[in-house]
Protein backbone atom coordinates (compact mmCIF):
# COMPACT_ATOMS: atom_id res chain seq x y z
CA UNK A 1 0.00 0.00 0.00
CA UNK A 2 1.18 3.55 -0.73
CA UNK A 3 0.18 6.87 0.81
CA UNK A 4 0.94 10.25 -0.72
CA UNK A 5 1.24 12.97 1.93
CA UNK A 6 3.42 15.48 0.07
CA UNK A 7 1.94 18.95 0.23
CA UNK A 8 -0.28 18.25 3.25
CA UNK A 9 0.02 20.66 6.18
CA UNK A 10 0.98 19.22 9.58
CA UNK A 11 -0.44 17.31 11.35
CA UNK A 12 -2.33 15.78 8.40
CA UNK A 13 0.51 13.52 7.17
CA UNK A 14 1.02 12.15 10.71
CA UNK A 15 -2.71 11.55 11.21
CA UNK A 16 -3.13 9.88 7.82
CA UNK A 17 -0.12 7.57 8.28
CA UNK A 18 -1.12 6.47 11.80
CA UNK A 19 -4.68 5.85 10.64
CA UNK A 20 -3.47 3.62 7.82
CA UNK A 21 -1.05 1.50 9.85
CA UNK A 22 -3.82 0.79 12.35
CA UNK A 23 -5.83 -0.87 9.56
CA UNK A 24 -3.07 -2.93 7.94
CA UNK A 25 -3.09 -6.68 8.28
CA UNK A 26 -0.05 -8.51 9.68
CA UNK A 27 2.63 -8.74 7.01
CA UNK A 28 1.41 -5.71 5.08
CA UNK A 29 3.70 -2.71 4.60
CA UNK A 30 3.07 0.95 3.87
CA UNK A 31 5.16 3.08 1.55
CA UNK A 32 5.00 6.75 2.47
CA UNK A 33 5.71 9.53 -0.04
CA UNK A 34 6.58 12.64 1.99
CA UNK A 35 8.18 15.99 1.22
CA UNK A 36 10.13 16.20 4.49
CA UNK A 37 11.62 13.90 7.10
CA UNK A 38 8.73 13.19 9.52
CA UNK A 39 10.86 13.12 12.67
CA UNK A 40 7.94 13.15 15.19
CA UNK A 41 6.47 10.11 13.43
CA UNK A 42 9.38 7.80 14.26
CA UNK A 43 8.78 7.69 18.03
CA UNK A 44 5.07 7.07 17.52
CA UNK A 45 5.79 4.24 15.08
CA UNK A 46 8.24 2.64 17.53
CA UNK A 47 5.67 2.80 20.34
CA UNK A 48 3.20 0.99 18.09
CA UNK A 49 5.73 -1.67 17.05
CA UNK A 50 6.55 -0.33 13.57
CA UNK A 51 9.84 0.32 11.79
CA UNK A 52 10.55 3.04 9.22
CA UNK A 53 13.19 2.43 6.56
CA UNK A 54 14.29 5.19 4.20
CA UNK A 55 14.19 3.97 0.59
CA UNK A 56 15.05 5.57 -2.74
CA UNK A 57 12.51 8.03 -4.07
CA UNK A 58 12.15 10.90 -6.48
CA UNK A 59 14.41 13.96 -6.09
CA UNK A 60 13.14 16.07 -3.18
CA UNK A 61 11.01 13.23 -1.83
CA UNK A 62 11.40 11.39 1.46
CA UNK A 63 10.17 7.85 0.82
CA UNK A 64 9.73 5.48 3.74
CA UNK A 65 8.85 1.81 3.93
CA UNK A 66 6.91 1.11 7.12
CA UNK A 67 6.68 -2.43 8.45
CA UNK A 68 5.87 -4.14 11.71
CA UNK A 69 8.83 -4.79 13.98
CA UNK A 70 8.93 -8.58 14.35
Amino acid sequence: MHVEVRGLAPPNPFVRIIGLIERLEPGQTLTVHHDRDPVPLYAELAERGWLAESIAGEPGEVRLLLSRDV
